[in-house]
């Protein structure tokens, strides 16, 4: 068993602006689109930390710092992801599956992400969890920015058409 430790800081500047709770709950496609666009920005960082924490060639001397700023930075993305998509996600028939499959994949994520920090000192099992944290969550984020954003901002667009159609024959 491998034993290192890291002084060296990693940083990635987390996007200017975030998603947080003032989205929850959104339901124009402005605000569809809004919600959409910040949790894009949000996932730059969190790809370029992948990226790290993937590499089979890299240090855990340069991982763990990386792991460190990956677990501050996607804790807080999945939090308010849950609470402005998810929510959404999960009241509209047709997409609840999807809803129901990112809170999974979130608590999965979560759940890594423990057993990471408890694998400290045997230093081949941690590598092997980051590994698989960083696969898992690789996936989820593309699987969202390729199929479930697109579905939330369609239903949005959707429901912002009806709701002005229905207006307008009130009138």
């Amino acid at each position: 068993m491998k034993k290192h430790s890291s002084k060296s800081k990693m940083s990635v500047r987390p996007a200017k602006k975030t998603l947080s709770k003032k989205h929850v709950g959104l339901k124009s496609d402005s605000q569809s689109r809004d919600v959409s666009a910040l949790i894009l920005q949000d996932h730059k960082p969190i790809k370029e930390l992948i990226l790290i924490l993937k590499d089979a060639k890299g240090s855990i001397a340069k991982k763990q710092p990386a792991f460190a700023e990956f677990e501050r930075l996607l804790s807080s993305h999945a939090k308010a992801e849950e609470e402005s998509l998810y929510i959404h996600l999960k009241q509209v028939d047709h997409l609840r599956p999807e809803g129901l499959e990112g809170d999974t994949e979130h608590a999965i994520a979560d759940r890594l992400m423990r057993e990471v920090n408890e694998s400290k000192g045997d230093d081949d099992l941690w590598m092997a969890k980051v590994k698989v944290l960083a696969e898992l969550v690789d996936h989820h984020v593309k699987e969202e920015e390729t199929e479930i954003l697109k579905s939330y901002r369609r239903t949005s667009l959707l429901k912002s058409a009806l709701k002005l159609a229905n207006s307008t024959r009130s009138c």
